[in-house]
């Protein structure tokens, strides 16, 4: 099928967002070679663009007739699917579709994500990653935010350490430190953050830690994380 009429045609809240560079590469492509015949627009009853949004935008803006063809069933799993065989799909892209879909717990890693605005690995690490791998979260599986993420979120935001601050090890060790130092033994990492390098990994960090901890400490009094 073919027509003129973009007007009736929508995009899914679940898809990826259009990205313009996308559109002006198919439309350079389209003007140097035409539209490839046999590849339409893969559109559900409603005409919800379940596959070719990009192609889609480019031939709107240039005017050309648009071929479609309707298909039925699984619409979201059919669009993650048809996506993640042309351009892979990346984490916050399931995220973000599963939150359009009104799955609580991927609505509410967004609003912990945009209410602190650590890096994407740190947030995932905070709340999301340490019950599911990124493969679980491909499929959708449920999980609940832990209750000491928003405390990590805080102590990350609050120290004087901006280097620090999207660390995904560093984050890491807080998580871990947390389960064994009091809060006042943490506020004593927190304010003395400026003396804490960048490390590469997790078991560096709490070495530091142990070191700011057991500063004039002997004996049995020591912490060891």
């Amino acid at each position: 099928m073919k027509t003129n009429d973009y007007s009736r045609f929508k995009f899914l809240k679940q898809n990826r967002d259009l990205k313009e560079k996308n559109v002006l590469k198919i439309i350079n492509s389209i003007k140097e070679w035409g539209i490839i015949p046999g590849r339409p627009i893969l559109v559900d009853e409603n005409l919800f663009i379940v596959d070719g949004q990009h192609r889609f935008e480019a031939i709107r803006r240039l005017g050309l007739p648009l071929e479609y063809e309707i298909i039925a069933g699984d619409i979201i799993g059919k669009t993650m699917a048809l996506n993640s065989n042309q351009e892979q799909w990346k984490v916050i892209d399931y995220i973000n579709s599963y939150s359009e879909q009104g799955i609580d717990c991927y609505r509410l890693f967004l609003k912990f994500k945009e209410k602190y605005d650590l890096s994407l690995e740190t947030c995932l690490l905070l709340s999301v990653k340490r019950s599911l791998t990124s493969n679980d979260i491909r499929k959708g599986l449920l999980f609940t935010i832990p209750d000491d993420a928003e405390y990590i979120a805080t102590f990350i935001l609050t120290m004087d350490n901006l280097n620090l601050r999207n660390s995904k090890s560093f984050a890491g060790a807080l998580i871990t430190a947390n389960k064994k130092l009091s809060k006042e033994q943490m506020n004593i990492v927190k304010l003395n953050s400026m003396k804490i390098p960048k490390m590469s990994n997790v078991t560096d960090y709490l070495v530091v830690f142990e070191n700011i901890i057991n500063y004039r400490k002997r004996g049995t009094n020591l912490i060891k994380l």
